[in-house]
């Protein structure tokens, strides 16, 4: 049987809430950091890893974490050898996916991509490796906000229903 329309529309709203909260609490904690200096990658990750299943949550939250890590190290790789050489570019990004599906995880692919993309082809002031370092910080943080929120979420809902189940 399907869902009624009120038990979507609520749903969504809930969703709608928890995505404002964990976005805002992540760019507004982020922007604390020292490292960090482009925290709305923070609330970014945070809504790209933030499903309304926990177990979704928490295998986007790894895979993103995965896919800033290893796309910050080919990105930092690739900007170093960069010299406007598009084949270098398309090396990088070859590479990135590659490895995202070598270890099976296909979903880290896009974030791996994006993250060999912006730091290679986005003229920045600071070298490569420190615009690297900041993106996976910035990255990982997020996802880490959204899959500490959904724990949070799900532990308080656990809390509930075994209250509700000991009450006569």
């Amino acid at each position: 049987m399907s869902e009624s329309y009120t038990t979507l529309i609520r749903r969504g709203l809930l969703h709608g809430v928890g995505a404002a909260f964990v976005a805002a609490f992540a760019y507004a904690t982020a922007s604390h950091f020292p490292l960090v200096h482009d925290a709305y990658w923070a609330a970014i990750a945070a809504l790209l890893s933030l499903h309304p299943e926990p177990h979704a949550t928490r295998e986007a939250g790894a895979e993103q974490l995965f896919g800033a890590a290893v796309g910050g190290l080919i990105g930092w790789a690739t900007a170093s050898w960069w010299h406007h050489h598009v084949l270098i570019y398309g090396a990088g990004l070859v590479l990135a996916v590659s490895v995202c599906y070598l270890v099976r995880l296909p979903n880290a692919a896009r974030l791996c991509g994006l993250a060999v993309t912006i730091i290679t082809l986005i003229p920045f002031a600071a070298t490569p490796a420190a615009i690297a370092l900041r993106r996976a910080i910035e990255v990982s943080y997020g996802a880490a906000c959204a899959i500490g929120y959904t724990a949070a979420v799900a532990s308080i809902a656990r809390s509930r229903e075994r209250l509700r189940s000991r009450s006569p």
